[in-house]
């Protein structure tokens, strides 16, 4: 957690695009399943 705080004091921009990512996946996860799915693969990966 305090990785990702830091890159957002850094980058301002990238935490617009990832909160705006999370609330896309959210959206998505809660229509398709298979994409929740997905989504955890990712995460898993970083």
């Amino acid at each position: 957690m305090p990785n990702r705080r830091s890159r957002e004091v850094h980058h301002p921009r990238e935490a617009v695009t990832v909160s705006r990512v999370s609330q896309a996946r959210k959206y998505l996860s809660a229509k398709t399943p298979v994409c929740n799915k997905i989504v955890a693969l990712r995460v898993s990966h970083r």
